[in-house]
């Protein structure tokens, strides 16, 4: 048997049209005296093309050696089409059963807004993105968190503090989503998840509309809100940053989002300083809820005009 193991080509080698006798054959040799023909089915080849099992009980002899067609054979069997059918729907049963409620999430996140109708939210104030009204929490974020729950059918209960204190509260299930201008990158916390970048916030120099932005920054006096991650790419530009706690009162050319600078009458530069990237953060394990907040960020537009209109309002 190992010397017809040792005989048997490959499929490619073979077609309906040439006997299996002719590829065993030796010149001056009797194919139907060189050994026995074993039987062919699905289960004799072994699932596997090319590789022929040991003969089962007793076989036929190779006086009338069957076409490769017949080998072939067993998987065009009724009873072999009748195999692989049942396997296969078995398959795709048990596949469909363990997809049919995913992405679910570890503390049911989502089946909660919706059966209490109420959606617990950790807000931290960063204008334009979260600003603290009279009445609530305005900006960008608290806007899109609103129309968020109206096709939710649920309330919003606004949850004001710090950032450790917010996503601690996060990490504990207490709220379900935490805002307030979040960026992508290693300062947020392993333990929390970020949503996709819904906006990328571009930063650069805006001159007064009345003076054509140079060239060069070399040189140039730039005015830079005070804690401004602006500060260090402008002297990587060799720009010379003032930082201010109202740089855009300086009349000097000022170094913000391009939004705000559109807003307060500056003419952006071609310079890009830095990019942020916005997200939301919810917490590990909430799958549906990240899918559902993920669907209804990516349908937004519009957000760089409103955010000219926040830079814009008194």
């Amino acid at each position: 048997m190992s010397r017809l193991r040792r005989s048997l080509p490959r499929y490619g080698g073979l077609t309906p049209s040439r006997p299996l006798a002719d590829v065993l054959q030796k010149p001056g040799a009797n194919a139907a005296a060189m050994m026995p023909c074993p039987q062919t089915d699905i289960a004799a080849l072994g699932g596997a093309p090319g590789n022929a099992a040991e003969p089962q009980n007793t076989v036929p002899q190779c006086g009338n050696v069957p076409h490769i067609a017949a080998v072939a054979g067993g998987y065009n069997s009724a009873r072999g089409r009748d195999q692989f059918l049942l396997i296969f729907t078995l398959f795709v049963a048990v596949l469909l059963a363990g997809c049919s409620d995913y992405p679910r999430d570890v503390q049911q996140t989502l089946d909660s807004i919706g059966q209490e109708e109420l959606l617990q939210v950790g807000v931290i104030e960063n204008p334009p993105w979260v600003i603290r009204g009279e009445s609530g929490p305005e900006g960008l974020e608290p806007e899109i968190v609103r129309k968020l729950a109206h096709a939710l059918n649920a309330e919003v209960r606004w949850h004001w503090g710090a950032t450790a204190e917010v996503m601690q509260a996060l990490e504990q299930y207490q709220v379900a989503l935490v805002i307030g201008g979040l960026t992508t990158g290693p300062h947020l916390p392993k333990t929390v998840a970020a949503t996709k970048p819904y906006f990328t916030t571009r930063y650069t120099v805006g001159f007064p509309a009345s003076r054509e932005p140079p060239a060069s920054l070399e040189g140039e006096e730039v005015a830079v809100r005070t804690l401004s991650p602006a500060h260090k790419p402008l002297q990587d530009q060799n720009a010379v940053p003032l930082s201010m706690e109202h740089p855009e009162r300086s009349g000097l050319p000022l170094a913000g989002p391009d939004f705000k600078l559109l807003a307060l009458g500056y003419r952006p530069g071609d310079w890009q300083l830095l990019t942020q990237k916005q997200v939301m953060a919810v917490a590990k394990g909430e799958n549906a809820w990240m899918g559902t907040l993920q669907r209804h960020l990516n349908g937004l537009t519009g957000l760089d005009q409103r955010l000219r209109q926040l830079e814009d309002a008194p």
